[in-house]
């Protein structure tokens, strides 16, 4: 087996239904259904293991403690034996070709160092997410393809497993999301991705998610939070997106009163002493945000 589709649900029973279905309208069933139970309390485990025994595909089930999706995708991670990965959220589906492209994607590019593979979204009213996108390079680098080539929306990343096991994210005790920034910034100088032009994956934004409740993730995961802002000062690709990012990561571990020696063990760069300095320019300007955020009045 090549690929396993893992899936973080939190209390996601009647949603993650849709996904089941569109999973069983596979043209290929080569791959396997790792779905990571994050502590659920609505039945979703009962559910799974009645799917277990008539679905045409494995499914695994890992159930765990609830400690957020970024835990969750550390757990599949470990635990994946196949040599691609891709996260599918439990709201969302995929196409009935999905699979079967992702493997013949992956068959064409046999022998080429490649991190892994783009493939695009479209949401439920039809519009594909990012528009009509098309690089003038099929490999194109995690941060590239929105920093260089410009890309607006969202993509589907299909990994290989060797290099998606050389990161993990963050752990913070008490707190329950991270940015993927952290993850991603890790393994994206590892090798490039490969551009696939094919829509694969329907999504829709619950009003639950993450997408719509931003502020009050930050206020719940200051750590989390400031992880993400202390990776971009330390990744990003512009002198003023480091500053920037740097006087974040230094405004929230203010208002928040954060020991900042464990977020920047997160970090495997330095950040220069002119980018510091810099940042302390803009540093009043984000305590004014954070601390309306940490108030709940944004």
């Amino acid at each position: 087996m090549e690929l396993t589709v893992f899936t973080p649900v939190y209390n996601r029973k009647e949603l993650l239904k849709n996904l089941y279905v569109s999973l069983l309208k596979q043209s290929s069933f080569e791959f396997i259904w790792m779905i990571v139970d994050d502590g659920s309390t609505d039945g979703v485990a009962e559910e799974i293991s009645a799917w277990k025994a008539d679905a045409p595909f494995e499914i695994q089930l890992i159930q765990q403690n609830n400690q957020g999706k970024h835990v969750a995708h550390n757990t599949a991670v470990k635990a994946c034996m196949t040599n691609l990965f891709v996260c599918v959220d439990s709201d969302d589906e995929l196409m009935p070709d999905a699979v079967k492209k992702i493997l013949e994607a992956n068959q064409r590019e046999a022998g080429k160092e490649v991190l892994g593979f783009y493939f695009r979204k479209v949401d439920t009213n039809g519009v594909i997410s990012g528009g009509n996108f098309q690089p003038n390079n099929s490999y194109i680098g995690l941060r590239e393809i929105y920093h260089k080539y410009g890309f607006k929306g969202e993509l589907v990343i299909v990994l290989k497993s060797k290099y998606a096991k050389m990161a993990s994210f963050p752990v913070f005790p008490g707190e329950k999301f991270v940015s993927e920034l952290v993850y991603y910034n890790e393994i994206d100088g590892l090798a490039p991705m490969c551009w696939i032009d094919d829509v694969i994956y329907r999504y829709e934004y619950q009003e639950t998610g993450y997408s719509k409740n931003s502020n009050r993730l930050i206020a719940n995961n200051p750590y989390g939070a400031a992880a993400g802002y202390f990776s971009e000062a330390q990744y990003a690709t512009k002198t003023l997106q480091r500053v920037k990012a740097y006087s974040e990561y230094l405004a929230i571990s203010d208002v928040f009163d954060l020991k900042k020696v464990i977020i920047e063990k997160t970090g495997h760069r330095k950040v220069n002493l002119v980018e510091k300095t810099l940042a302390r320019v803009f540093i009043n300007h984000y305590k004014s945000l954070f601390i309306q955020i940490q108030n709940g009045e944004r």
